[in-house]
């Protein structure tokens, strides 16, 4: 083996040494970000549309129909928030394989000094593929979540019972003109 072969391979397994911290600690720290919004996201569109679906059950200020228009709005926003959980979940799973796959492309890299371009961009290219559909499902799922916990409050307010608050006091009408006594008039 010549030095310039031995300068290569120590190159290579220099590069996929950089690469795979850059990569390990990459997955670790967006997982733990994703972690932590996520469980943030999940928890407001959960409660927000829950405490809507539950608030509106104990009122007699909200018409039948607006109970059950708005419920009905709030229970749907918590179903598309567990469907967000769902589609997050799958998300992660279809994540790990590619991922787990460049993590050994770089741990052999750096054993054996090969590194062949193609066969990481084909490893990155998976990733990207197979975590694509999910992430959208999870953008779509998250916003109709929103919309249903708006709908619910606009079903809310369009229903509610409220006594009409008088705005000036009321005026008294003059009698018709019928029943008015005019003044003799002298002759």
């Amino acid at each position: 083996m010549s030095q310039n072969d031995t300068n290569g391979l120590d190159r290579v397994r220099k590069v996929a040494e950089i690469n795979l911290s850059i990569v390990l600690e990459s997955k670790k720290q967006l997982t733990d970000m994703h972690g932590a919004a996520f469980r943030w996201i999940l928890a407001t569109l959960v409660t927000i549309n829950g405490g809507g679906a539950i608030g509106i059950v104990g009122t007699d200020k909200i018409s039948y129909y607006g109970k059950i228009s708005g419920g009905s709005c709030f229970c749907t926003g918590v179903f598309f928030a567990l469907m967000l959980a769902y589609a997050n979940m799958i998300a992660i799973q279809k994540l790990l394989k590619p991922t787990m796959s460049i993590l050994d492309f770089w741990a052999i890299a750096l054993v054996s000094g090969h590194y062949d371009e193609n066969d990481i961009s084909n490893r990155q290219g998976s990733l990207q593929m197979q975590t694509a559909p999910w992430t959208i499902a999870s953008h779509v799922l998250g916003w109709v979540s929103v919309v249903f916990f708006l709908a619910g409050v606009v079903q809310i307010g369009i229903n509610l019972n409220l006594p009409p608050t008088p705005t000036s006091p009321p005026k008294t009408q003059p009698p018709p003109c019928s029943q008015t006594r005019l003044p003799p008039q002298p002759s």
